[in-house]
């Protein structure tokens, strides 16, 4: 656990790479993980779809060509139950199967490595996604404004409207205890996946009454908290 605080700190303050910090949980986590094997499955995925975009296609084009790869292709599926068994990276690319959360990492991580500025959105227990309309490198000053449509991930890349989605969710906090501060329709960056991933992690831990790993995961998420700032995009 030691080793993995000094890496995750490193990971924290210098790359903040999706696919790096998934496989360096998993690590500490699987006990049978093959590393180089998902990191070819997931070089060979990003690649089939790069050789199938290109600058005449529309963003709603370029996200379709994501979606018919992964779950069309790849035949993956989301369950809504958080488990041990479907919080891995190597869990989709083996069964196929995964869950709300590490489904919007591995799309998002395939979309940036495509040069697609695709990020996740915090909206209350939804987990979806945001095609920006700005350029990937010049996202760091992204409001709500620029979001052109929303992916939800959970129903294969479904496109959301965006001003039918806000309304959507506007009801629901007029209708409901949810806090108007988790519906913010900002983007985050992708270090937030993880708050999620770790979150839910440790709950399982707890349930299975494996207290020595919800532990350990529970300092590193308020590491992770302490470099979050009241405005990370």
């Amino acid at each position: 656990f030691n080793t993995l605080f000094v890496d995750f700190d490193k990971w924290l303050k210098n790359s903040q790479d999706i696919l790096q910090g998934m496989l360096l949980l998993n690590r500490y986590i699987l006990i049978d993980f093959n590393e180089q094997q998902i990191i070819k499955k997931l070089e060979l995925l990003t690649k089939d779809i790069w050789l199938e975009l290109n600058h005449n296609l529309t963003a709603l084009e370029k996200t379709r060509i994501i979606n018919h790869f992964l779950f069309d292709i790849n035949k993956i599926k989301v369950s809504p139950q958080f488990t041990l068994t479907n919080i891995f990276l190597s869990s989709i690319l083996s069964s196929q199967t995964t869950n709300p959360i590490t489904i919007g990492m591995l799309y998002t991580y395939i979309a940036q490595k495509n040069n697609l500025p695709i990020f996740g959105v915090p909206i209350a227990d939804h987990f979806i996604l945001a095609y920006l309309d700005t350029p990937l490198l010049q996202t760091s000053n992204t409001k709500k404004d620029s979001i052109l449509f929303y992916i939800d991930p959970t129903k294969k890349g479904l496109f959301l409207d965006k001003i039918k989605m806000e309304q959507f969710f506007l009801k629901e906090i007029e209708n409901s205890k949810t806090s108007e501060e988790l519906i913010s329709f900002r983007p985050f960056q992708n270090v937030v996946f993880f708050k999620y991933w770790l979150t839910f992690t440790i709950k399982l831990f707890r349930h299975k009454g494996n207290m020595i790993k919800a532990q350990q995961l529970t300092q590193l998420l308020k590491h992770l908290e302490s470099h979050l700032s009241p405005n990370t995009f």
